[in-house]
């Protein structure tokens, strides 16, 4: 019986676990495009543009690897 409620306990774990990565990957899918428009909103200035680039490259590896926590259902 308690064999039982612990796996249900961990199924339980595991599925709020999968919800807070899906939380996880729509902020920074929001931050990615509010980071964008930041970019094009920035007049001709390429003194920011490096680290854009750097924040565009972290945000995607994230949403990447909550994809992958996630096996890719989002």
């Amino acid at each position: 019986m308690k064999a039982n409620k612990r796996a249900k306990n961990a199924r339980k774990q595991i599925s709020d676990i999968y919800l807070e990565v899906a939380k996880l990957s729509d902020f920074l899918i929001e931050l990615q495009l509010q980071a964008e428009r930041a970019f094009v909103n920035q007049e001709d200035s390429h003194e920011l543009a490096d680290e854009y680039i750097l924040l565009f490259q972290g945000i995607t590896k994230a949403i990447e690897q909550c994809r992958q926590i996630g096996g890719g259902g989002f």
